[in-house]
């Protein structure tokens, strides 16, 4: 008999149904949805066939699911350290689900004493929210907590500093939510920056009793009918509703050298929309972090709690909102212009019309306030202006911000809310300014949802720049957006000609028309992304990706970066639901010769059935397939060891469970 239970000595971090685990020494391993319901049920009291069929109890629907793939992945988290099997039943240690509140700018929690203390008390899962977790660490030296700002009753731990930052003690406080007066306990811990290394051996020999003390004084304050545990396995279930817990909303917001527009949204935010805060995280995707525009942001971000700041670089556009939408934690994602203002109010009704909807699949916005305070937009035309699809619209609906909700055709994406699953995506293929309009709302639509209007969730967007737009805004981009858009969604292309050729005059469009569609018919826009993984660019690299006129889609992605593998590219290609990727690793071998094989290999991926394909470190020259018939494909010998990965979508999870790289290359 085999008795799966959770091992001793680490830890985790709980993000979107997904759990990163870490042992001491910093190592990772991301679980995906089902071996993360496995690792919670091996409690050690139960054999890996009951474990088996309790997901099979808890999820009817998987009730096709092979038991040999759940029985791969119990073994998949032993081989990682994760699990330990034993003959006999073993009690595993606790799951502590954690969030911790409040703490100064540049406290890690990875790094922490306190993480070494809870290691002491089972396994800690740490967690982004309140309503997540079974006990909230909240850091405080003078105000006393708001209790109205936690949706349920939780264990909470309240530390007071005592004395200056870099002496030792502290006392922490233990309490719970309720009407009556809570019982609490005082516990001496030492500073919180502190890591175990660095602990004296006396105090490391403190750890035990005070997660003791610890332990007995929460079981004295709390009833065990008390606990809700939030990280409970029908939690976990991918398909969860989303009115399973408080409804929670990501304000995203792309930025391009605006420190100005993100500072004063999120503080007007913050200030006028108070009695949703608990409910708020802000998401900051940065597409120019090296300037000084973007280094305040980061700095900025870095001092408000439920904030995250990401910094990318890969490529420049107005579309990378996407990536908005596929980094968010939330249910619902509410995506604006980093120089937008949001009615007083808005938020809350916007909260309160999603816990009425939790399951809509529509795209939700508002009317546009113009400066003066009195005239609006509310929805757009189908129609041509000034090198833009859309022009603005006045409905008659929307004269009232207590009116009903009402179908439109399309808006401008300055704001734009939906369910974070529903959202469709833009293009990947999408560069510069341009393209959004018009083409996200036929995507919703052709998904079988609606755009929809919300008078109340009213908007002020800066149009004004006295210094000019920082970004690139020029018409082969938006010109090109619109064909790449216009083609996915099978639209006739000939409105964009005719439009463009008044605009800009016959001789200078046609000049940028026919530079888009050779480009168009390049055989490598059939990947949704492209990747070189370097350390620096070289003129003679750069030259060979310009001749297979691919230099505009490349993205590059730094070596030392963390997406510095097959295995994590194709996991974040998951996230993006990208269908097929392609990825260059090594500058020494990416050269003018290659071009013949590239395109032989493009050949046969668009005629044949296929999951990974690679050129490298294949015998004999070969460039090896993963196929459904088990073939190869046969090459040059010079080029056996190139690394080139094609990565079909069907691969990806394989390429997850698997716990190195199989095509581990040069």
């Amino acid at each position: 008999m085999h008795y799966p239970a959770r091992k001793k000595g680490i830890y985790s971090t709980y993000s979107a149904g997904c759990i990163t685990i870490y042992d001491q020494d910093d190592k990772r391993t991301v679980l995906n949805h089902s071996a993360t319901i496995i690792w919670q049920l091996s409690d050690g009291t139960k054999e890996v066939e009951e474990i088996i069929n309790d997901i099979k109890d808890l999820f009817p629907e998987s009730s096709n699911l092979d038991k040999e793939v759940l029985r791969e992945d119990v073994f998949y988290l032993v081989d990682n350290g994760l699990l330990i099997i034993s003959d006999e039943p073993s009690i595993s240690e606790n799951l502590l689900s954690i969030c911790f509140l409040n703490f100064w700018n540049g406290f890690e929690v990875r790094k922490s004493y306190l993480l070494s203390l809870f290691l002491e008390m089972g396994t800690p899962v740490i967690v982004n929210y309140p309503d997540q977790c079974d006990i909230l660490i909240y850091y405080q030296t003078i105000s006393p907590l708001h209790v109205s700002a936690i949706s349920r009753p939780s264990l909470i731990g309240i530390f007071h500093k005592l004395e200056d930052m870099e002496a030792a003690p502290f006392e922490i406080a233990l309490t719970t939510f309720h009407s009556t007066r809570p019982e609490c306990i005082s516990l001496p811990l030492y500073f919180l920056n502190s890591t175990i290394s660095e602990l004296s051996s006396s105090r490391k020999n403190d750890l035990s009793s005070i997660a003791r003390k610890i332990i007995n004084g929460l079981n004295r304050s709390v009833r065990e009918d008390d606990i809700n545990h939030s990280l409970n396995v029908p939690e976990i279930r991918e398909n969860k509703r989303a009115n399973q817990r408080p409804v929670r909303l990501t304000i995203g917001m792309a930025v391009y050298d605006d420190y100005d527009g993100v500072f004063f949204t999120i503080q007007a935010i913050r200030l006028y929309h108070q009695e949703v805060l608990n409910q708020l995280s802000f998401l900051i995707l940065d597409n120019h972090p090296q300037s000084a525009h973007g280094k305040q942001t980061q700095k900025f971000i870095g001092k408000l709690k439920n904030a995250r700041y990401i910094p990318f670089e890969e490529y420049s556009s107005t579309s990378i909102k996407d990536i908005l939408f596929r980094e968010a934690e939330t249910d619902f994602v509410l995506c604006i212009d980093s120089h937008v203002l949001l009615e007083n109010g808005s938020i809350r009704r916007l909260l309160d019309y999603f816990k009425k909807h939790p399951d809509t699949n529509n795209l939700y916005q508002g009317p546009l306030v113009y400066d003066d305070l009195k005239h609006y937009s509310s929805s757009m035309n189908p129609e041509w202006r000034g090198g833009m699809y859309g022009t603005w619209k006045t409905d008659k609906e929307a004269k009232s911000a207590d009116a009903e909700p009402f179908e439109i055709h399309m808006q401008g994406t300055g704001l734009m809310a939906c369910r974070k699953e529903a959202w469709p995506g833009f293009n990947p293929r999408f560069r510069g300014f341009g393209g959004e309009e018009g083409y996200i709302h036929e995507k919703f639509k052709q998904a079988g949802s609606k755009t929809i209007c919300l008078p109340f969730l009213r908007w002020i967007h800066r149009f004004g720049r006295p210094d000019g737009p920082k970004y690139r805004n020029d018409w082969r981009d938006r010109i090109r957006n619109y064909y790449i858009g216009f083609r996915e969604l099978n639209w006739d292309c000939s409105p964009i000609d005719a439009h463009f050729t008044e605009l800009l005059g016959i001789q200078k469009f046609n000049s940028i028309r026919q530079e888009i569609l050779i480009e168009l018919e390049n055989p490598f826009l059939y990947f949704d992304a492209i990747f070189f993984i370097t350390d620096n660019m070289e003129d003679k690299v750069e030259q060979v990706f310009r001749s297979l006129g691919i230099l505009p889609l490349i993205r590059f992605i730094s070596s030392d970066g963390h997406l510095n593998s097959i295995r994590e590219l194709c996991q974040m290609a998951l996230k993006y639901k990208y269908r097929q990727i392609l990825v260059f690793r090594d500058k020494r071998l990416i050269c003018a010769a290659l071009t013949d094989h590239l395109y032989k290999l493009l050949e046969y991926i668009q005629t044949n059935r296929w999951r990974k394909i690679y050129i490298g470190n294949a015998e004999k020259g070969e460039i090896t397939s993963t196929l459904y018939d088990d073939s190869t494909i046969k090459f040059d010998h010079s080029h056996k060891e190139s690394s080139i990965v094609a990565v079909h979508h069907s691969q990806y999870v394989l390429e997850l469970k698997q716990e190195k790289n199989t095509l581990s290359l040069p």
